[in-house]
């Protein structure tokens, strides 16, 4: 298990069971005022690029990664979607028994934003 900080947002509060996605599927829309360096698509002119690295992405909630796995959901015309599984705090009665899966490699909710591994000294 790895706690990590995830983005919480309408979207996620909504969610009961499935493989979470945001809707809007562009990331930059999607986290424009909550990264640095700042992006937005919007309000961008000709020639105007994403930064190629983030040093930090804003994060509003805290949850446990604990898993991961696979699965072909029918919306997705069977092709095998990866995701992860997160313990969330809101209780049993929200989500998969108190737990979400995220859909892994896309940078959903912020998941996989800026990961950062730590050694504890005890």
């Amino acid at each position: 298990q790895v706690a990590v900080g995830i983005y919480a947002d309408a979207e996620l509060m909504l969610y009961e069971s499935g493989i979470f996605r945001a809707l809007d599927r562009d990331f930059w829309r999607r986290t424009a005022g909550r990264t640095h360096p700042s992006y937005d698509p919007l309000t961008c002119h000709s020639g105007c690029a994403p930064p190629p690295k983030l040093d930090w992405q804003q994060v509003n909630h805290a949850v446990l990664l604990v898993g991961y796995g696979r699965e072909k959901p029918a919306e997705e015309g069977g092709a095998e979607v990866p995701y992860w599984i997160l313990a969330n705090t809101w209780g049993g009665g929200w989500g998969e028994g108190g737990f979400f899966r995220v859909m892994r490699g896309v940078d959903e909710a912020a998941v996989e934003s800026l990961a950062v591994a730590v050694d504890p000294r005890v």
